[in-house]
């Protein structure tokens, strides 16, 4: 449990991000991967292009869009799932009943329940920084364009949160990426296609 003792983090709405119908969500964790996935809301694609960003996020956003297509036919719920890049530590925290977020640290300071938000400046994040720098890699070689030739980027986290209804799910990542399908069945079979070991939420 991350101490918000800075008094300076705000959940920042990413609005062109599928944002959660409900919860909680389908969670996969292994010591080096983390997929998750949840029900969105029904207006996603009428209120947004996927793969838009809004005005705080540049075009090199840190979310990539795998796969978003409108639902076909009759269908009436989609799901996005969810990878993350380097994973260093994320947060599960469950209350019983949707009044007790408020009891979450950031509930007077932008969060809502059905929400997308980035954290900033994140006190957990320069608290990770701080004391477990080795699971933060600051630099990683990206692809080669020769041989012998690596390409560095280097690499800037985000922490980011993902409220539900009496659930919360946040996490520290460099990088995102999502996918959308029209049936849970479909999620549940891609989402378990994650390395024997991992641990099921």
């Amino acid at each position: 449990m991350y101490d918000l003792s800075g008094k300076n983090d705000r959940a920042i709405l990413l609005p062109h991000l599928p944002q959660p119908a409900g919860g909680p969500p389908l969670i996969v964790a292994s010591d080096i991967e983390l997929r998750f996935a949840y029900p969105i809301v029904g207006d996603f694609f009428q209120k947004n292009q996927p793969g838009g960003f809004s005005e705080a996020e540049p075009a090199d956003s840190f979310v990539e869009v795998v796969r978003s297509s409108p639902p076909q036919g009759d269908a009436t719920e989609m799901y996005a799932l969810w990878d993350t890049g380097i994973c260093p530590g994320h947060i599960l925290r469950h209350y019983s009943r949707q009044e007790d977020l408020r009891a979450h640290p950031l509930a007077e300071r932008g969060m809502f329940p059905c929400g997308v938000f980035e954290v900033k400046p994140s006190a957990w994040l320069q608290h990770l920084q701080s004391t477990e720098p080795e699971n933060l890699l600051a630099e990683i070689i990206s692809e080669y364009i020769a041989p012998l030739t690596p390409i560095v980027k280097h690499v800037r986290y985000h922490h980011l949160l993902f409220a539900f209804h009496g659930t919360t799910l946040e996490l520290i990542t460099d990088r995102l990426s999502y996918e959308l399908f029209p049936t849970v069945e479909q999620v549940r079979q891609e989402i378990q296609r994650i390395k024997w070991g991992a641990d099921i939420f």
